[in-house]
């Protein structure tokens, strides 16, 4: 038998098996969870992506010294040219898209799903693509940077694999759900795996926000000499910047005035309702006058540059709703998520496009009575 269907044979037969309980043998579940039933989901009920013990990471962390996950993605004798590394594969990438694959059927994963619903995209990080960094230059324009993958960018080169050295776990609003909003993820707080020391940066990050980005994108910093951008929050404008876990926001939907601090991502308890398992919106408007969470702050980046949705305005924000999984639904709000690795609008803004260019993003924060 041909190495290259003896390896798909083996991870065919280990996702099954890993779907339809997570058993022991194949590590995932290094801490044994009960599960709760009314998630109705296999691959959460289960233990292999269960927060109560993997925060997030899934078969990507929290190794015990009997594990036996690293056959699920290492091979000994029928390794690439990938080398020490022992991938079956030829890339770190094309590891990564044996499971996060977009080409299911009519699209999924991180990448994909947009072209599968019969759209456009309208930007990402192109991955096995791109050696050329928007930004990256001090300056503010482009810069080309030797990535991993033969001076490419790679999934290795934002994400941890191992989960080792990664931002703090945040709570994102991404929900992979197979039934309906309110099943898995219900405030999943994960490092999404992403390294503290993204691309070729030299210096450590220890939260996901604006300073996690300007690790590649030098020249979109609003502390240093030169500034060809919006301005933006981070560690060169503040000794405390927000980030992406800790933002000012809206208090409800109809609220004009008043803000709390806390999470752009899914909240665990809705403070104006008494709620949880609760998405928003409410971190990408600003009032008008600005509040005292304000005075010395900046945006950050995920604010204007985040998945393509409708935000609304002050007063009315427009309600989040994610009812199926990966853009099923033309409805939902974001139909997508799928950033930072692919988004309907243009540079990845959160309401415009380049073809349909509209006013609506700058007047989340910028209201017509404020304007001189």
């Amino acid at each position: 038998m041909r190495p290259s269907i003896r390896f798909i044979l083996f991870v065919s037969v280990a996702l099954i098996a890993s779907f339809g309980a997570c058993d022991a043998a194949l590590g995932f579940s290094e801490t044994p969870y009960a599960g709760r039933s009314d998630y109705g989901d296999s691959c959460w009920y289960s233990n292999c992506h269960a927060v109560a013990n993997t925060d997030g990471t899934g078969p990507h962390g929290n190794y015990s010294t009997t594990s036996q996950t690293c056959s699920l993605c290492h091979t000994l004798h029928d390794a690439s040219n990938s080398g020490i590394k022992l991938l079956p594969q030829a890339t770190v990438t094309s590891m990564c898209f044996m499971c996060h694959d977009g080409t299911g059927s009519p699209g999924s994963g991180v990448y994909g799903a947009i072209i599968g619903r019969g759209l456009t995209v309208g930007a990402e990080h192109s991955v096995n693509a791109t050696s050329v960094v928007p930004g990256g230059d001090p300056d503010g324009g482009s810069a080309t940077v030797a990535f991993s993958e033969s001076g490419l960018l790679g999934c290795g080169d934002c994400h941890s694999v191992h989960g080792n050295n990664t931002v703090a776990r945040f709570a994102g609003e991404r929900a992979r759900s197979s039934s309906n909003d309110t099943f898995r993820n219900t405030e999943l707080r994960s490092t999404r795996l992403l390294k503290t020391r993204p691309g070729v940066a030299t210096t450590s990050v220890a939260e996901y926000g604006s300073d996690w980005c300007l690790s590649c994108h030098l020249g979109r910093s609003s502390g240093s000499a030169v500034v060809h951008n919006h301005p933006v929050e981070s560690s060169l404008t503040t000794s405390a910047p927000y980030v992406y876990d800790r933002v000012p926001r809206m208090y409800s939907n109809s609220s004009t005035s008043t803000q709390v601090l806390g999470t752009m991502g899914r909240l665990g308890t809705d403070p104006a309702t008494g709620l949880t398992r609760v998405r928003h919106n409410r971190a990408f408007v600003m009032p008008w006058p600005r509040t005292t969470l304000q005075t010395g702050h900046l945006p950050i980046c995920m604010q204007c540059h985040e998945d393509t949705r409708y935000v609304g305005e002050v007063g009315a924000v427009a309600a989040s709703v994610v009812s199926v999984r990966d853009g099923s639904s033309s409805t939902d709000n974001p139909r997508f998520q799928n950033f930072p690795h692919e988004t309907l609008g243009y540079r990845m803004l959160v309401e415009s496009t380049r073809t349909a260019y509209t006013d609506d993003l700058c007047l989340n924060c910028h209201p017509l009575a404020q304007l001189p």
